[in-house]
């Protein structure tokens, strides 16, 4: 029994504060070695909680005492070595400088698999498992988590084992790394993006279902042509895979009877409503499934009954009774991710982004026309009837079905910088679903960005040259976030601040 106990692998969770402590003064103390005042307190605090404190103090520790100044390790030798950040990030630059050129090429392939980008926010470390970073880098990953720059640990329950950056003072601290972390950080975001697609198409059986269409793919097809080292094997096989699948659709496409006829009406049909060709090609297109179309995700919200208009500016906007039929809406404000697909199939007009992100933020830089006209194209795209909220709907909903809250999922303004992105928690438009959802199950209906609804404001007149937008922006105070509020918006007008999202008759 003692045998095989000694010959088992045993994992330890990270040592405590005080642990710490006596690892590191009490053999100092059988060896007559003393540290200056507050020198111990000042390492720990900078080891934190990191998976790999241990190893890195041990190598400051080393430092120090190779520095020593008779029988006392002292603040002088520690701030000249950089501290504890400085340290490992001189270490790491010193053992790349000895590498040849193939190794280093390596060592960038590694740490850059190994480090989160943030969106605003700092760089962070990320675990992966020896099959993301790649088999073939395995042995240099190991003599780097030798010299204690990365952490190697199994999975609970596994033979399956992990990698990780020993410490976040690298990521913030190694100018290299830094350097290689903003060069490349689409590629990284995206990554991640690719990875986290790879887990979920292995999880379910390899579904074709799951593989790449539309702007990812040609997204993923572009940069496995610009960094196939930078991919892992069964990610290099999830783009291809994709890109074999499209060709397949393709050429089983030219091939479908009848195709020319579904043109022909098509045509005629664009040449009546006086829209282009490729606008009427890209809706035979998704409705024989040649093309992916990116759809909202739905809420279902229930039939009843609410009181709906402003208590604080009444005469403006009356208390009334209001039902409300049972209706879809959706989850999240529509996306630049779902814009853009539009745009491409369409030829239509590309809104700008102002230097502030696309992807899964909110589009802007859209009139009332745009969104009518994009609702519109996906209804004849997917057979389904999108359209813009009523006023009616979007207050219904974004009170959770008339629970009297003042904001959206709260009436506690101390609570509302959980549930609204504006003037005081960002001045970003924010990506979609970064705070909590209402009681619906609604993300962003106060907050980040206007919402525009169907109908005309108030004082608008019998032309209805403005429209109403609900919701509050990114840069309002909490005032103009309140559920209730209605703000004007002139037809034709395009801001950064005004989004909208997509509601649904339910059949």
């Amino acid at each position: 029994m003692s045998d095989r106990v000694q010959g088992a692998q045993v994992n330890l969770g990270p040592m405590k504060r005080e642990e710490l402590r006596l690892a590191i003064e009490e053999p100092a103390r059988q060896v007559g070695l003393t540290f200056e005042a507050g020198l111990v307190d000042l390492m720990l605090e900078q080891a934190g909680d990191e998976p790999g404190q241990l190893p890195l103090l041990e190598f400051v520790l080393r430092r120090l005492w190779e520095d020593r100044r008779g029988g006392e390790l002292h603040h002088e030798a520690y701030k000249a070595m950089g501290q504890l950040q400085g340290a490992i990030a001189k270490k790491a630059e010193s053992l790349y400088l000895k590498l040849n050129e193939d190794d280093q090429h390596k060592v960038q392939q590694i740490f850059l698999r190994l480090v989160r980008p943030g969106e605003g926010e700092a760089d962070t470390r990320r675990r992966a498992t020896f099959a993301e970073v790649g088999e073939g880098l395995r042995s240099l990953a190991k003599t780097l988590a030798d010299e204690r720059l990365l952490v190697t640990s199994q999975v609970a329950g596994s033979s399956e084992e992990t990698i990780e950056v020993s410490h976040e003072a690298l990521i913030r601290h190694w100018e290299r790394l830094k350097q290689w972390v903003e060069a490349d950080r689409r590629f990284l975001a995206w990554q991640l993006r690719l990875n986290a697609a790879v887990k979920e198409w292995e999880g379910n059986k390899r579904s074709s279902d799951l593989l790449l269409r539309g702007i990812q793919l040609t997204e993923s097809v572009d940069w496995l042509k610009k960094k196939p080292d930078y991919l892992s094997p069964v990610e290099r096989e999830f783009v291809t895979v994709s890109k074999n699948r499209k060709k397949r659709n393709l050429i089983a496409a030219a091939t479908i009877a009848g195709l020319m006829l579904i043109l022909i009406g098509a045509l005629s049909w664009s040449w009546k409503e006086g829209v282009t060709v490729k606008y009427t090609v890209s809706i035979v297109k998704a409705r024989l499934h040649l093309v992916s179309v990116l759809e909202p995700e739905m809420v279902e919200i229930p039939v009843g009954d609410f009181l709906q208009g402003d208590v604080i500016t009444r005469p403006n906007n009356p208390l009334r009774k209001v039902t409300v039929n049972g209706f879809m809406i959706g989850k999240y404000e529509v996306t630049f991710e779902e814009y853009d697909r539009y745009v491409e199939l369409t030829g239509g007009r590309s809104p700008n982004d102002e230097m502030l992100g696309r992807e899964r933020r909110p589009v802007i830089d859209v009139m009332w026309e745009d969104a009518v006209d994009y609702a519109k194209w996906l209804s004849k795209a997917t057979g389904k009837g999108y359209r813009l909220p009523t006023a009616s709907e979007w207050e219904y909903a974004a009170g959770s079905g008339g629970k009297d809250t003042m904001w959206a999922g709260t009436s506690d303004e101390n609570q509302l910088k959980d549930y609204a992105v504006y003037m005081v928690n960002s001045k970003q438009v924010e990506p979609v679903g970064s705070k909590k959802p209402n009681d619906f199950g609604l993300y962003d209906m106060s907050g980040n960005v206007f919402e525009m609804v169907r109908d005309c404001f108030a004082k608008a007149g019998k032309e209805c040259n403005t429209h109403m937008i609900r919701g509050g922006c990114r840069g309002n105070k909490a005032e103009t976030l309140r559920i209730s509020y209605e703000h004007p918006s002139m037809v034709g007008t395009r801001n950064n601040l005004t989004g909208f999202r997509l509601a649904q008759d339910i059949p």
